[in-house]
């Protein structure tokens, strides 16, 4: 007995290097699956400056044939776009034309903006001044300011947007396309100032299109203290489209950042039209939405094919 219980033991400790070997090959995969590209420039150039890699060549560097300036470090998806702008704050971005159309998964991540961080870890009410900004106000009448609109290949994969201010976009300051899905919008202020007080209303602050399905829902918001949104001072908060399985949790609809005093969006808050098993609020008391001060409804709902819609606890 004690024989093969030695035994037992010595053939458990062989094991133990190939283990910790297989750990070691998971995080390096890991590692290496992290594709990283970092925005140091505010410049609107689509073309070769050798000032630096800015928002649309990083873009272009992962959807389009340019991005001669900005280095793409790793392997894999999702690719992360990170900021690291030098100088006072805040860095505006003053996009002359849309942004090259998002089509493969991607996190953009104002966040990560030395001295920005704090913007998606506090409560909307608490955040400091947003310090990476778009500003639209360069852009030309029925413009939007980001596209996502993925390829077949990657609907399920998903693309990612937070940390921003997002302002002055004459039409729509993010719109998703066909189907897309796993798709998040989270921590930004959306139609303000960088200091979320003072409106600087885009057309539309979010619209998804037909968005959704693959099983995997459509968030804007969330739970966490840092992921809601402030949508405010925009012709339409946020339209769905006959968009399915959207979720809409955490923001301040209409309001202030502190959620004090409107700063309505001239038409609906929330707008649902055909929309399917979308949530807004849904019970979770992290997830409520602060929606007030809207020009005409705080949630519409409209359309043929409206079902298994939740709005309840905002």
């Amino acid at each position: 007995m004690f024989t093969r219980t030695l035994t037992e033991t010595i053939s458990r400790y062989r094991c133990v290097p190939l283990l910790l070997l297989l750990l070691l090959l998971a995080a390096t995969t890991s590692a290496q699956a992290q594709s990283t590209i970092i925005v140091d420039s505010t410049d609107d150039s689509a073309e070769p400056t050798d000032n630096g890699c800015n928002l649309r060549e990083a873009l272009d560097k992962l959807f389009g044939p340019g991005g001669d300036d900005c280095t793409l470090s790793g392997t894999g998806t999702p690719y992360t776009i990170t900021f690291n702008l030098p100088g006072d704050a805040p860095h505006v971005f003053s996009p002359a034309t849309p942004y090259p159309t998002i089509t493969g998964p991607v996190i953009i991540d104002g966040s990560t903006q030395p001295g920005n961080e704090d913007v998606c870890l506090l409560p909307i009410a608490d955040r400091p001044a947003y310090q990476v900004v778009i500003d639209g106000s360069n852009l030309s009448a029925g413009d939007d300011a980001f596209v996502i609109d993925l390829t077949h290949a990657n609907r399920a994969l998903g693309a990612t947007i937070r940390g921003l201010n997002i302002r002055n976009v004459p039409d729509v300051a993010i719109e998703a396309g066909l189907d897309d899905s796993k798709l998040v919008i989270a921590c930004n202020f959306i139609g303000t100032d960088e200091t979320g007080l003072v409106d600087q209303g885009n057309g539309t602050a979010i619209r998804f299109n037909q968005s959704g399905g693959f099983g995997d829902r459509n968030l804007i918001g969330g739970t966490g203290s840092g992921d809601g949104n402030l949508i405010s001072g925009n012709g339409n908060g946020i339209w769905l489209g006959a968009a399915r399985e959207a979720i809409v949790r955490g923001n301040y609809i209409g309001t202030n950042k502190n959620g004090t005093q409107a700063l309505g969006n001239s038409n609906d808050g929330v707008r649902m039209d055909e929309a399917r098993a979308t949530i807004v609020g849904g019970g979770i008391a992290s997830g409520a939405n602060v929606i007030s001060g809207n020009g005409r409804y705080g949630v519409f709902i409209t359309g043929d094919g409206v079902a298994g819609n939740v709005v309840r606890d905002n």
